[in-house]
This record gives structure tokens, C-alpha cells and sequence, in this order.
């Protein structure tokens, strides 16, 4: 097959043809990329905005209802396929536009979701994104969303363990309630989230899993206790 795109000028290093005497030209026309399974890449977008009406204080996030499968009726980030000559940025822009109406938002890379049970239809890895809004924005559920609504954020530390390994490596535990509510909508979700990290290293190798869960799609609580954190140290 050819080459992905078109210009591949800074990929020929040195020149020399490879062990079987190919060119990177020739290399390329006798590449099958479909040798491997490869994984599915999805975006999806934390959207948070401050609302600071007298009786509204607090943050919101933008959650959309899903009307497919899998996790059909429940409400989950707005976000979905990267398509194959997009960059991740413009996937995670063009999928808040179809299914929120939302467009020109700011948002930045936060994490990359990997593990493998991720989601029934196939083996999928997620980036998320952050965007932070000062202002009342209307949205509109568009593409697969079934509806689209701003929800009241609750992040609260449950408790706090420490593990011990034989190896003396010391990890910490802590257990975060999510609460997402909207009552014009019928929304009242929540779920529990373990965030473990390593106490003996700068390196805080993080983990975040799902202990129970209660109408929010996939692992889309890990992602948001995820995002909220970080804007909490930042």
C-alpha cells in the first residue's frame, strides 16, 4: 500500500535500505497495516462551567443521554470515534459539536484510558479532554444523543487507606462519592471511585476504578473524578 499521507520526507532517516533490501518506498507498498487487531481511539469531553446564581452556586458539568447501545438511556460525556485522518483535538471538537451544539471551545489533553473491559463492542482506548466555561451556554443533543443538560458536580472523599506490599512498597487509597444531579431531568447519579497511588517515588503511577456505579455510562465516573481532581491541584 502507499504511505498514509503523502508527504513522508522526514521519515527516511539515514536512507540505507533495511535487512531485506527495501527502500522506505518499497517498504511502504508491501506494509499490510491490517496485519494486527489494532485498537479502536475515542475522545471525550469533560465540560465544566461556574455558575454563580444566588441559589446555583457551584460547578456544572455537560452530560449527554445516550439513545444506543451499549449503556443505552443513561448519561455519559459527550464524546466518540476518532476518524481515521483526524487529529485527536479535532475529534473531540467536531464530536462536542454534534452532539452538544457547542462550538470554539477551549479544551486541553488530560489522561489516556486504556485497560482492556472498557467497553462490550470492541477494544477501545479513550482520551480525555478538559474544557472550563465562565458562561451560560445553551446546548442542544444532536448525532446519537438522545438529550443533552448541564448537571450539578459533587466530588466528596469517603476514606483514606494505606496498603503495605511484602515488597515495601506503600501505596494509598482513597474512595471519592460522584454525585451528578439535574432535577428538571430526572437525574440523580452517582457512583464510587478508588484512586490509588505510590507513596515511595515521585512517580505516583495513579489508577482510577469504579467500585459502584449508578446510571453513569462506561467507566465516564473514573474520567470525570479524574478531571475534577486535577483541577483541583491546578
Amino acid at each position: 500500500m502507499p504511505s498514509f499521507f503523502e508527504d513522508i520526507s522526514s521519515f527516511y532517516g539515514t536512507g540505507e535500505r533495511n535487512p531485506e533490501g527495501e527502500t522506505l518506498d518499497e517498504y511502504l507498498e508491501k506494509y499490510d497495516p491490517y496485519r494486527y487487531k489494532g485498537p479502536f481511539v475515542t475522545a471525550d469531553i469533560v465540560v465544566v462551567r461556574q455558575t454563580e446564581e444566588e441559589s446555583n452556586v457551584g460547578l456544572e458539568l455537560l452530560m449527554v443521554q445516550r439513545k444506543n447501545h451499549p449503556c443505552i438511556g443513561w448519561w455519559a460525556l459527550p464524546g466518540g470515534f476518532a476518524e481515521l485522518h483526524e487529529d485527536l483535538m479535532s475529534s473531540a471538537k467536531r464530536e462536542l459539536e454534534e452532539e452538544t451544539g457547542l462550538t470554539g471551545i477551549p479544551m486541553e489533553q488530560l489522561y489516556t484510558w486504556g485497560e482492556e473491559n472498557r467497553d462490550p463492542r470492541c477494544r477501545i482506548i479513550t482520551v480525555s479532554y478538559l474544557a472550563y466555561l465562565l458562561n451560560d451556554v445553551k446546548v442542544q443533543a444532536g448525532d446519537d444523543a438522545k438529550d443533552a443538560a448541564w448537571v450539578r458536580i459533587h466530588l466528596e472523599l469517603q476514606k483514606t487507606e494505606l496498603i503495605s506490599a511484602e515488597n515495601q512498597w506503600k501505596r494509598k487509597r482513597e474512595y471519592y462519592r460522584l454525585s451528578l444531579k439535574n432535577s428538571s431531568k430526572g437525574i440523580h447519579s452517582e457512583a464510587i471511585v478508588a484512586v490509588e497511588q505510590n507513596l515511595n517515588t515521585i512517580l505516583k503511577e495513579l489508577t482510577f476504578t469504579v467500585m459502584e456505579n449508578k446510571e453513569i455510562a462506561f467507566d465516564h465516573a473514573r474520567i470525570i473524578t479524574q478531571a475534577l481532581l486535577y483541577m483541583n491541584n491546578h
